[in-house]
């Protein structure tokens, strides 16, 4: 019986990050935007497969790019998360100049890892629960 409470409490808790990471994407479109394409390309990439990320790595800088503080939703702006957008959006031009310069994998990959790294961080800091 335990176990059973336990396992209801970990799949309710699991709903509620999930529907967090949607009001936050919701309420910030472009983030939002951004959401979609590094989680499908991050999907691919934590594989070792890169061949979507270099069929979508300009669209994933485009909506880097549109990724601004005057976009972000008041309750998101504070320091620490516009100082995580900003290594975000530089992280986001060295994926793609690393492409374009046709570098290995293996560093493009490192790279992107990081980058999806610092989107995670940014999900976190505009988490209800770090309010």
């Amino acid at each position: 019986m335990k176990s059973l409470k336990s396992t209801f409490a970990f799949a309710n808790l699991f709903k509620l990050r999930k529907n967090s990471k949607k009001t936050i994407t919701n309420s910030w479109f472009e983030l939002n935007e951004f959401s979609e394409i590094i989680r499908t390309v991050y999907a691919f990439a934590s594989k070792g497969n890169l061949e979507h990320l270099k069929s979508n790595y300009k669209i994933l800088q485009q909506r880097a790019d549109a990724l601004t503080i005057e976009s972000m939703p008041a309750e998101f702006r504070n320091p620490k998360t516009i100082e995580t957008l900003v290594v975000l959006k530089k992280q986001t031009k060295l994926v793609f100049e690393l492409i374009e310069q046709q570098h290995p994998d293996s560093d493009i990959n490192y790279v992107f890892l990081k980058l999806f790294g610092t989107f995670q961080i940014i999900i976190g800091l505009c988490s209800p629960e770090k309010k």
